[in-house]
């Protein structure tokens, strides 16, 4: 048998759980933590352990991790959320926390989270945007859309990743969002 990472069989034959663990594996966690992650026992870690390690071709923990990252899309958990958004109150509005990608797929969770906020009474609406990694024309027109239908709302971005910037920019909005240079 070829013990190289990438040499053995491919991803197709390991369960989810155990892609699970993989996952857990591969940001380092110990068993001990596997376990208590996935309400399971540390035998059972260890269990599932061994039959991955059996078929992927390895036989250690850091050939595991590299083959693991030879494997992109692995390291995604297909249940994890694009993106979100939570809203919080603080003195004077609220602050709405966006994270992910918005693109015509999310847009409509950000309209929801701009009609929260809208309902949320007077006052300010602070966007942090610090943790968007994609917006397109669809969130992007929802965003002006909102701050355009409500001047008795004072919306501006009070943070914002590179990304957005970089968008905003672009499109010479980062001034009606209130973003200085």
């Amino acid at each position: 048998m070829d013990t190289r990472p990438g040499a053995a069989a491919d991803d197709s034959e390991l369960s989810s759980r155990e892609i699970e663990v993989m996952r857990l594996l591969a940001t380092g966690m110990a068993n001990s933590e596997i376990a208590a992650e996935l309400y399971i026992g540390l035998e059972t870690v260890k269990s599932h352990l061994s039959a991955i390690y059996r078929k992927i071709g390895v036989s250690s923990r850091g050939q595991a991790i590299a083959w693991m990252h030879a494997r992109p899309a692995l390291m995604v958990d297909p249940s994890a959320p694009i993106a979100t958004a939570s809203m919080e109150h603080v003195p004077g509005g609220v602050r709405l926390v966006l994270a992910g990608e918005f693109d015509m797929t999310t847009t409509g969770l950000l309209t929801d989270a701009l009609d929260a906020a809208r309902h949320a009474g007077p006052g300010s609406v602070d966007l942090d945007m610090s943790a968007v990694t994609f917006v397109d024309s669809a969130a992007l027109r929802s965003l002006v859309g909102f701050r355009s239908q409500e001047p008795r709302i004072d919306a501006r971005i009070t943070n914002a990743s590179t990304s957005v910037r970089r968008v905003l920019d672009y499109a010479g909005l980062a001034a009606f969002f209130g973003i200085e240079d």
